[in-house]
């Protein structure tokens, strides 16, 4: 497929330069007075014919950075909740952790401290991760495209907490978003 592919942007090149009037590959091109129609079909002949090769040429894409979302600092009351929508832009890893995570008064919490149940949810069929997630934790996901949402949930014995997520999650490869 490919070669034929670029016999047919070959065949359009040397139709250029001849000024047509030849067959090439079962194409018939007439003859081509303008100079700017023979210039036109030797560029569209060109790009045809190095289309097949761009992957060789050029390699493989890197894949897409991810987008890394800092959410605004919540204050989130004993047995409060708050959910977060995601719009993922591509299959892959969606990851959450704590920016900051404090008391409501301000102290900063240590490792081992209180904590949220944090979800990591997406769809209908139940894909989704839970768990308690303190100062120092994170939570992923296998996502795919779509959207998906987080949701903090501040257990009811704990005190006013004061939240700051980080939600990274991966980018469409050419829309970004």
């Amino acid at each position: 497929m490919n070669a034929s592919i670029i016999g047919v942007g070959i065949g359009c090149m040397v139709a250029a330069v001849i000024g047509g009037g030849i067959e090439v590959l079962g194409i018939k091109f007439p003859k081509i007075l303008s100079l700017k129609r023979q210039a036109l079909l030797f560029f569209l002949g060109f790009i045809v014919a190095i289309a097949p090769l761009t992957k060789e040429i050029i390699g493989d894409l890197p894949p897409p950075k991810p987008i890394v979302e800092k959410a605004a600092p919540l204050l989130m009351a004993p047995a409060d909740s708050h959910v977060f929508p995601v719009e993922i832009g591509a299959e892959g890893i969606m990851k959450v952790r704590f920016a900051r995570l404090e008391q409501a008064s301000g102290v900063p919490l240590k490792s081992g401290e209180y904590g949220l149940r944090m979800m990591l949810c997406q769809g209908d069929d139940n894909n989704c991760a839970s768990r308690q997630v303190g100062a120092h934790d994170e939570l992923t996901l296998h996502v795919k495209e779509g959207p998906a949402s987080v949701t903090l949930v501040n257990f009811a014995t704990n005190p006013w907490m004061r939240p700051t997520l980080e939600i990274t999650y991966p980018s469409h490869p050419y829309f970004g978003h």
